[in-house]
């Protein structure tokens, strides 16, 4: 171990006192303070890191919350494009239906047409006939009966006409 010692004069007598000592008490003290400062160091730096992980952690939860948010964004446009596609699709099948029911109706039209120039297209084409064999059997020269034929004939060529008419529009 070392030792530590002081000379002091002493003019009077001309003597020099010495002072010594041990300088263990000394190194204990200068170590105890080392050991001090070390942990305050060390307290310090755990502290600054501490803090600096909490600060890393906080940035984690703020950009987790952002991602989070985002995604949440993300899907809600998509849920709103997927009920826009929806509703088209619905307003489509709607305007199709619609087509299809007057499809429908128009081809019962046409059915209908069909029948009711079937069933006058007959009798129709009988009275003709009638007619032509009334006018054989007719004098001429009585103008009353054969103006009458020939209105009667009229009509039945205006009912043929009509029956013509209903028979293109079953066709179609």
């Amino acid at each position: 171990t070392g030792w530590i010692a002081r000379i002091a004069p002493m003019p009077a007598t001309g003597w020099q006192v010495i002072a010594a000592r041990s300088t263990s008490p000394l190194q204990l003290l200068s170590f105890g303070w080392a050991a001090l400062a070390a942990l305050g160091t060390l307290a310090i730096a755990a502290a600054l890191k501490g803090w600096e992980q909490r600060r890393q952690i906080i940035a984690l939860r703020l950009s987790q919350s952002e991602k989070l948010e985002s995604m949440v964004i993300e899907r809600t446009a998509d849920l709103a494009r997927e009920v826009e596609a929806r509703s088209q699709a619905e307003v489509e099948l709607r305007a199709a239906q619609e087509a299809l029911i007057h499809t429908e109706k128009m081809a019962a039209l046409g059915r209908m047409s069909a029948a009711i120039v079937h069933e006058i297209s007959q009798p129709l084409a009988a009275m003709e006939a009638t007619l032509s064999a009334a006018e054989l059997g007719v004098d001429h020269s009585d103008e009353v009966t054969m103006t009458r034929l020939g209105k009667a004939r009229g009509m039945i060529r205006r009912m043929q006409r009509t029956t013509k008419h209903l028979r293109s529009f079953a066709r179609k």
